[in-house]
């Protein structure tokens, strides 16, 4: 039977969500682990997310009948797949991070078809707040724990040897277990290296995106990653979201001149 062809393992940043535009390839980011099978070695159990970059479904394996995660963009173009998988491999060993398993190639084609992460008994952040949004506030001692597992896996990302930037933490993108003893930051479709040189555009969920990001400051670092853990701090002890994104450019133009103020 003939080999399957390997998925490319280029990773180009170049066609990102449409508030991620052109950025430098990491360096931290070497050739992956590619292909670890193809879409008809899977069968679909349940969706598990569906948004604007396409759909995440639990997936079983036919032989080994492990569950895994499994991520298709609505998007043609697989390099964003591509390059989201390296920077979840260069997060291998945070365990505070969604574990990255490889790519599923479509068998026809030989092309990069999904992206395979670990599956997780966890619902969002989001969720969470939303199924409590009656109840009385986390405990503490929950937030606590929390925001120390959030905000290590956060350091380990930023870290001397890896250099990346999540750019859209938020409850979303915030996988915990009921009780909070469980916390993964997952989709890092927007990540980005800061091992590359500035300009670096403007990218994420405009509640959660820090000030220096919204009035387009081209030469931002880490720190718009704490930004974006401090909102989710503030949510985790209020139930609410802090800041209400704009949504025309009148409201954008606003936001910018009361950030200046």
């Amino acid at each position: 039977m003939a080999a399957r062809k390997r998925p490319a393992a280029v990773l180009d940043a170049g066609h990102g969500h449409a508030t991620a535009q052109h950025q430098q390839s990491p360096t931290c980011c070497k050739r992956s682990r590619a292909s670890i099978g193809s879409t008809d070695d899977y069968e679909k159990v349940a969706r598990l997310g569906k948004g604007g970059f396409g759909v995440v479904h639990r997936m079983r394996h036919r032989v080994t009948k492990k569950n895994v995660a499994v991520k298709f963009l609505s998007s043609p173009d697989v390099e964003d797949l591509e390059r989201e998988a390296r920077f979840l491999e260069a997060c291998d060993g945070n365990p505070y991070v969604v574990g990255f398993e490889g790519l599923l190639c479509d068998p026809a084609t030989g092309d990069t078809a999904g992206l395979v992460m670990e599956y997780v008994e966890a619902s969002s952040l989001h969720s969470l707040l939303w199924d409590r949004r009656s109840d009385p506030p986390l405990p503490e001692s929950t937030v606590r724990d929390f925001m120390w597992k959030l905000l290590t896996g956060a350091e380990k990302m930023h870290g001397h040897d890896r250099h990346i930037v999540h750019r859209d933490i938020k409850p979303a993108n915030i996988l915990v277990g009921r009780n909070g003893e469980l916390v993964k930051i997952c989709d890092l479709g927007l990540a980005m290296s800061m091992s590359g040189w500035p300009p670096y555009n403007r990218a994420g969920t405009t509640s959660y995106m820090a000030p220096e990001m919204i009035l387009g400051k081209k030469d931002y670092a880490a720190q718009v990653d704490t930004w974006s853990i401090g909102c989710v701090f503030a949510e985790l002890l209020t139930g609410k979201t802090m800041f209400k994104g704009y949504l025309e450019d009148d409201d954008e133009d606003k936001t910018k001149n009361d950030i200046r103020q």
